[in-house]
């Protein structure tokens, strides 16, 4: 008897670990989203955005982030910080007005990096992106997946 059961839960253990398996390489291989196709479902300014989500964080998780994924925002300001990861990775700092401490963060993709290596602080421009939420360690609305419009 006692055979039997270590069997049987044996054989529930591996079933439960090859689908945990396929589960993982499934949501690893998953395509990224087309942000570029996407259509944005908000259009703010990046001072609109970042005081929606200074003043009242709750309400503006609720708005502007989705369950299983970031709404898609498209968002125009000022860059104030360009900066570059080891990956090769560019994001931004996209802030309209000077004396604002925090601003939007923008995680450039690859895809966009050449283009991304051309801007320069003060110059204003558009990106779209999926909104990741509020850090306030950082005191910055992120974006990521970003392209510039």
């Amino acid at each position: 008897m006692n055979k039997k059961l270590y069997r049987n839960i044996g054989i529930m253990v591996g079933i439960l670990f090859l689908a945990a398996i396929g589960i993982a390489l499934y949501m690893f291989y998953k395509p990224h989203r087309n942000i570029a196709a996407a259509q944005a479902d908000y259009t703010l300014t990046a001072t609109e955005l970042y005081h929606d989500f200074s003043t009242n964080e709750a309400a503006a998780n609720q708005k502007y982030l989705a369950a299983d994924q970031g709404k898609v925002i498209q968002v125009s300001g000022i860059i104030k910080e360009i900066n570059h990861d080891r990956q090769g990775g560019v994001s931004l700092v996209l802030n309209d007005l000077p004396m604002l401490s925090g601003g939007i963060n923008c995680s450039i993709r690859l895809i966009d990096k050449e283009k991304a290596g051309k801007l320069r602080k003060g110059v204003r421009i558009t990106v779209k992106g999926e909104c990741t939420g509020y850090m306030d360690i950082t005191d910055e609305v992120t974006l990521i997946n970003c392209v510039l419009m």
